[in-house]
């Protein structure tokens, strides 16, 4: 990894603290945006001023000439659900996602999707709720990646993971985007099929991390990639995936059957009852899914699970976001953590007899594994 990439991942990591999961308001480089990504597949609509999709209850399914159909997605009893009965994707705002690519000869640079060069090895990357793709936070680790990969994709579906209510007037509806990442997943697993297509790219050796709500568009992909174009992508990493609203509802979140290898980072929890998982995600950010069933589950200090990661202070979105920044520092080959299987009772403390990069393979015997990160793995494993 070169010296100012480096410097770059540290930066950005000391000032994860201070920023909520939106990441902070300003980017350390001048990235220049790419305006024609791949227009025969992706391009940008107007949008209109009210969202029905946000007032009315979808009841039956939605389909699409190109990425199929979708079942109403049943939502349950819940404190801020819109709509109150089920939902169904935004499957006429597709267009709104793009993919967008750095490389490691030009970390620091956008680049189209189509000067990707064959037989590349790809870093796909999905931010959460409400974000940008190119907040500072959100490049922290497609920079790292490109220690290994030829490149990093970034999943630009910023407007589906903050739809609106009232254009400019009443802000987003949460549900309606978790809703959105079953249609972000097959325009994703799209891409991946054109990567193999038009670039001569193994799905196999695809790695895809989604953090937060972009975990739960893993799924999507794994199982639309293996339904219409019978591929099967190589790597997931599901960066504190959301139980929210998954739990109950009719749509399965991640699981180990989506990838070659599934593997799911953990530093929230949220309690197993639906209001209770409502008030935890409002006031204390703790919306993490215990059961996720990936091959294997990293449970990041799991003294600090039921509270705040070490260096949070308070700030409850930093301990969903330390998932991002402990992935960072494995994927950049700064850090190699100290893991134990993790014990019935994740209270209690095990010997910390292996290393670990986040690696499933690594460890195949190990499904629950408890890692022991610092305060700052960017600085100090």
């Amino acid at each position: 990894m070169t010296i100012i990439n480096i410097f770059t991942l540290i930066l950005i990591g000391s000032n994860f603290i201070c920023t909520q999961a939106r990441g902070s308001s300003f980017i350390y480089f001048n990235f220049t945006n790419s305006k024609n990504f791949n227009n025969t597949i992706f391009s940008h609509t107007n949008l209109s001023l009210i969202n029905p999709h946000a007032f009315l209850p979808c009841l039956k399914e939605t389909c699409d000439d190109t990425l199929g159909c979708f079942q109403p997605f049943l939502l349950g009893p819940r404190l801020y659900s819109l709509p109150p009965i089920a939902g169904c994707p935004e499957v006429n705002r597709k267009d709104t996602v793009r993919f967008v690519a750095i490389s490691r000869e030009e970390p620091h640079q956008f680049r189209n999707v189509e000067s990707i060069r064959k037989h590349s090895k790809i870093f796909i990357y999905i931010h959460g709720l409400g974000a940008e793709y190119d907040e500072s936070g959100n490049l922290l680790a497609p920079l790292a990646a490109l220690d290994s990969f030829d490149y990093s994709i970034l999943v630009d579906w910023s407007y589906l993971s903050f739809p609106y209510t009232i254009d400019h007037i009443i802000g987003a509806a949460p549900f309606l985007a978790q809703i959105n990442t079953v249609l972000v997943g097959r325009i994703t697993c799209k891409f991946i099929h054109w990567l193999w297509e038009k670039k001569s790219i193994d799905p196999l050796k695809i790695y895809v991390a989604g953090y937060s709500a972009g975990a739960s568009v893993l799924s999507g992909i794994g199982e639309w990639c293996l339904q219409r174009y019978n591929i099967l992508v190589g790597n997931f990493m599901a960066l504190d995936l959301p139980a929210i609203p998954f739990r109950k509802s009719n749509y399965a979140v991640t699981n180990y059957t989506h990838a070659e290898v599934v593997n799911v980072i953990i530093t929230t929890l949220a309690p197993p009852f639906p209001i209770l998982e409502d008030l935890g995600a409002l006031f204390t950010w703790r919306i993490g899914i215990l059961e996720a069933d990936g091959h294997c589950v990293f449970i990041l200090n799991p003294d600090q699970i039921n509270v705040d990661m070490n260096p949070c202070n308070g700030i409850h979105s930093c301990s969903h976001w330390f998932s991002v920044v402990a992935f960072s520092a494995a994927l950049s080959e700064r850090c190699v953590f100290r893991f134990s299987q993790c014990p019935f009772n994740l209270g209690t403390s095990s010997p910390l007899r292996g290393k670990t990069r986040f690696d499933c393979r690594d460890h195949p015997w190990i499904r629950r594994t408890c890692v022991a990160t610092s305060p700052a793995p960017l600085t100090r494993c």
